[in-house]
């Protein structure tokens, strides 16, 4: 039903001369991972889930799509918030796809501790930056309400149980989450994992530094980084 709202909301903007907007277009066939839209598709589902999956477990407005690319950039099929996980997720299907080795944003944000104990091989990457700036991102963000039953109005609804920003409540929600985040580095029995074996806090908002983040990327996930390419910033406030 939601769905087919949102079908219904799009046509609607169509009918009004809106811009079509790319991550509500369903693809006829799979495209590579560096030119996908922003919100990616899912993959052909050939394979096994890789116990070895990369989790990118930041909250919004932290520079998840810039991650996204980077991550692509260095070989690895990622997706940045798959179009089919909500529903997905409405059944409790939470599980990654077959044949994506990242997987950034979407449920596992919300669940990263499941997501540990189910795949005690995988790795997590948690961006952050300075806390006021991300309020006040966040507050410029939701200014706009989407529509009602549309795909952003389930994830707030979701995330926050409301579509008003109010900023004691998710300064809460930060401080909560990056706690959370912090106990990935013990695994289920309470052994203590090595630091930053499988959890890597990056902020790819504050540093200007290309190198840094390519060698903190390349270190972590012990593979090769295009050193001599910039590292992607999408989505900045300025440009929305």
């Amino acid at each position: 039903m939601l769905a087919a709202r949102a079908l219904c909301h799009e046509r609607w903007r169509s009918a009004k001369g809106a811009p079509a907007r790319p991550h509500l277009q369903r693809p006829r066939n799979p495209i590579d991972c560096a030119s996908r839209p922003r919100y990616g598709y899912p993959v052909e589902r050939k394979g096994e889930v890789s116990e070895s999956m990369v989790f990118g477990i930041g909250l919004f407005r932290t520079g998840n799509e810039s991650l996204t690319r980077a991550l692509c950039m260095m070989g690895l099929n990622a997706v940045h918030w798959p179009a089919d996980m909500l529903p997905r997720w409405d059944r409790f299907e939470i599980h990654p796809l077959p044949d994506v080795d990242a997987i950034i944003e979407g449920p596992f944000v919300r669940w990263h501790l499941y997501a540990a104990r189910k795949w005690p091989d995988a790795k997590f990457i948690v961006t952050t930056r300075n806390k006021t700036e991300w309020l006040d991102s966040c507050e410029a963000w939701w200014a706009k309400v989407p529509p009602e039953g549309s795909s952003w109005w389930r994830r707030r609804i979701l995330w926050m149980g409301t579509c008003v920003f109010d900023r004691e409540l998710f300064s809460a929600m930060w401080d909560q989450h990056y706690a959370s985040v912090r106990s990935i580095q013990r695994d289920p029995s309470g052994r203590s994992i090595p630091e930053g074996s499988n959890l890597l806090e990056i902020d790819v908002c504050s540093s200007s530094s290309s190198g840094l983040l390519w060698d903190q990327l390349a270190t972590f996930l012990d593979r090769p980084a295009p050193r001599d390419q910039p590292f992607p910033h999408l989505n900045r406030r300025e440009e929305r």
